[in-house]
């Protein structure tokens, strides 16, 4: 049995304390991040006008996981890996994560832009979602600025074919999504701008992870 003396009770009880202080401020700190992930749910509900089950099924995660983060009465911390799947799926940030971006030449945060809402009509497959070109980094191999590709996320890229994908920081837990040709083991660039002269960026499946293949291109005919 552990004796405490008197003396020492005076720092003993303030541990205590400041240990159910931490735990009760880690508490209310996991509910409002809870609370930020079911209203970020429910406005990708409202502006996709897809059912929670649809929202699962397109970012191939669980629809039984999406109904329990809406669930107040639940304190535990959703998943990041599940958070970065439904980020990637729809095009959206995470709550409270900044988007990468990247001090050059005026260029955009992301080499494409999820098209919000979609200039072309509304594909009936989950899997397909319309997305604008933002920069350079594929205009030797035909994408400009301004067009429009439909990715496709059920179908697997071959040697060649443009892909878009996102690029992961791991310290700042965002991702940049980018246009880029398959070229396996690894994502290449095709543009004249130095900026994007020979890059490549090796498929892990962690830092780099290839969302799906460019099944279509619309372009402006006065572009």
């Amino acid at each position: 049995m552990q004796v405490i003396h008197a003396s020492n009770s005076a720092h003993f009880f303030p541990a205590m304390v400041g240990d159910v202080g931490m735990r009760r401020t880690k508490l209310e700190s996991n509910m409002a991040f809870r609370a930020e992930i079911a209203d970020w749910l429910r406005d990708l509900n409202r502006k996709t006008g897809l059912s929670f089950d649809l929202i699962a099924a397109r970012a191939k995660v669980s629809s039984s996981t999406l109904y329990r983060w809406m669930d107040a009465k639940r304190t535990d911390t959703p998943s990041h890996a599940t958070l970065l799947s439904l980020s990637e799926a729809f095009g959206v940030p995470i709550p409270g994560h900044r988007p990468l971006s990247r001090p050059t030449g005026g260029l955009s945060e992301s080499g494409v832009a999820r098209l919000e809402p979609p200039e072309q009509d509304l594909p009936i497959n989950p899997n397909n979602s319309w997305w604008r070109v933002r920069d350079r980094a594929l205009e030797l191999a035909g994408f400009l600025p301004g067009d429009q590709v439909l990715l496709d996320r059920s179908v697997t890229p071959r040697a060649g074919d443009a892909v878009i994908a996102q690029i992961y920081d791991m310290e700042l837990g965002a991702a940049e999504t980018v246009l880029r040709l398959y070229a396996f083991p690894a994502l290449v660039t095709r543009s004249v701008d130095p900026f994007f002269a020979d890059k490549a960026d090796v498929i892990d499946n962690a830092r780099v992870k290839v969302m799906g293949a460019i099944v279509r291109l619309v372009r402006d005919r006065n572009a």
